[in-house]
């Protein structure tokens, strides 16, 4: 093949072969000094047509792809036993042979190279192509450790022809898939979660276990000291089951940055963020028990960043002798071993007490939020959205949807997060979705009715880690009782600008 011409490139280097497939570097016979890579795809007894037609039908698919981390096809030539697909040239390796001294990448670097893939796999997605192949192998890294993702849709043709070199290790390979479901843009986000694995484990996974829900065991075993988020993403991202998968690439590609960040030691006193002066559209007037909507004019206020942790409490409770909460029975010593998770078995009467302890203590008074001042805190700058991000989908955004039942709880674990481990909103502020619902001042009253001087129900907001998506609106009110405590429910606090 060397020093050959396929249409208007000379064959000048051979850089490799596999399974059917020989890869070459090529330049164009009009620009002695271009470098382009070709991929020789060996015909092997396929009828001519159906070989020509597949190899046809691919080009027209990937003409809408142009992106900057998609290594580029430009033609796709054919002659007598083969077609050549002729594309940018990439000085690099694949991530398959990627890997730091004793075969395991530093995280950061890991998730560095893991967002580059998503950013290509949600170009495809974007002009509605799967790549249908995602593998370590078949995504090359350069001397700068910029990532390119090659061979989009390559493997469904090959597949389909019964040509070699469409395979795809079967730890890759989504459950649903495995099982004869066609792939789809779930099965694709479980295998860019597998290429995640690969990277964080020094090697291919395997199939999820019988009795796992995602990969997460797999990665646990090698290094079992990662970063509770990372971990959480992993399990998102290759669950077993497609409905409990994050829903895109993008969603995924989100999580990642924010797992980018180093978990910080958290404050053992409450980090206060200022929110600005003025008015706000407080409700939804499509629910009966947050309309109207009205216009609030909210003073200046600060705000915690995140719900009152373990951590807070335990100083108040430290300091002052006050009770400890009962730690929720299967959550293991969760006040003591989750010290930056929201505080939770609170009743109203004990946050106000927090709240009462850390004002003598700073000389500052601190208190609950009013719903309003939680409600124009939790939209972030916001007008109008559901969500303290906007309208967006809320998977990957919020921690909910833990389905609690009172038969399994005690057997599940600890369900809460750590506070921040997801992004804030526009004010700065971290969990005002999910997690765990928020104590507020206020009796549960319906809007327009002036607040009485006693009562039985609270107001907490926010949602939880075991409500669906429409509990964690922002306008969402919930009633409470207000001398009650349940693993559900925590609180923050506020104090004047």
């Amino acid at each position: 093949m060397l020093n050959k011409f396929i249409g208007n490139y000379r064959i000048s280097n051979f850089l490799g072969h596999g399974a059917g497939i020989e890869v070459y570097r090529a330049t164009r016979a009009d620009a002695p000094a271009s470098r382009y890579r070709v991929k020789r795809v060996l015909r092997n007894g396929v009828p001519g047509q159906a070989f020509f037609d597949a190899f046809v039908a691919l080009a027209k698919q990937l003409a809408p792809l142009q992106d900057p981390k998609v290594v580029g096809i430009s033609e796709i030539l054919f002659d007598d036993s083969s077609a050549y697909l002729v594309g940018e040239y990439v000085q690099g390796q694949p991530l398959s042979l990627l890997t730091a001294p004793g075969g395991i990448l530093p995280i950061r670097h890991a998730l560095g190279l893991f967002k580059q893939a998503a950013d290509a796999l949600a170009a495809a997605h974007a002009v509605e192509l799967l790549h249908g192949g995602v593998t370590a192998e078949r995504v090359l890294c350069s001397h700068e450790k910029h990532v390119k993702v090659e061979d989009f849709g390559l493997a469904p043709v090959l597949r389909a022809l019964g040509l070699p070199g469409g395979e795809i290790p079967a730890g890759y390979v989504a459950p649903e898939v495995a099982a004869g479901a066609p792939p789809s843009i779930s099965s694709e986000v479980f295998s860019l979660g597998a290429l995640l694995v690969h990277l964080l484990i020094g090697r291919s996974p395997d199939p999820v276990r019988e009795g796992d829900d995602s990969l997460v065991s797999q990665v646990r075993e090698i290094r079992p000291d990662l970063p509770a988020r990372l971990l959480e993403l992993v399990r998102r991202l290759t669950a077993a089951k497609p409905e409990e998968r994050l829903r895109s690439v993008d969603e995924a590609r989100r999580l990642a940055i924010d797992c980018t960040e180093e978990d910080r030691p958290l404050s053992d006193r409450p980090e206060m963020v200022v929110i600005p002066q003025g008015s706000f559209r407080m409700g939804n007037g499509g629910r009966k028990n947050e309309s109207p909507v009205r216009e609030v004019d909210v003073p200046a206020f600060e705000i915690a960043a995140y719900p009152v942790t373990n951590r807070q409490y335990r100083r108040f409770c430290d300091e002052t002798g006050y009770a400890r909460p009962d730690d929720p029975p299967g959550w293991g010593r969760y006040f003591e071993e989750c010290p930056d998770h929201p505080v939770v078995n609170v009743r109203w009467s004990d946050a106000a007490s927090y709240c009462n302890w850390l004002s003598k203590a700073t000389g500052t008074e601190y208190r609950l939020p009013t719903e309003a001042e939680w409600e124009k805190a939790a939209r972030g700058g916001l007008d109008g959205e559901a969500y303290p991000w906007g309208a967006e989908n809320p998977d990957g955004r919020a921690h909910f949807g833990g389905r609690a039942y009172a038969w399994d709880i005690e057997t599940q674990g600890p369900q809460t997060r750590r506070v921040a481990s997801f992004a804030p909103n526009g004010y700065g502020l971290y969990d005002m979705a999910g997690n765990v619902w928020e104590w507020c001042q206020d009796w549960y009253v319906p809007y327009g009715t002036p607040q009485p001087r006693g009562g039985i129900f609270r107001v907490a907001r926010g949602g939880s880690w075991s409500v669906e998506e429409d509990a964690i609106r922002c306008s969402f009110r919930m009633s409470f009782y207000a001398k009650t405590s349940d693993v559900f429910t925590g609180f923050r606090c506020v104090c004047a600008a």
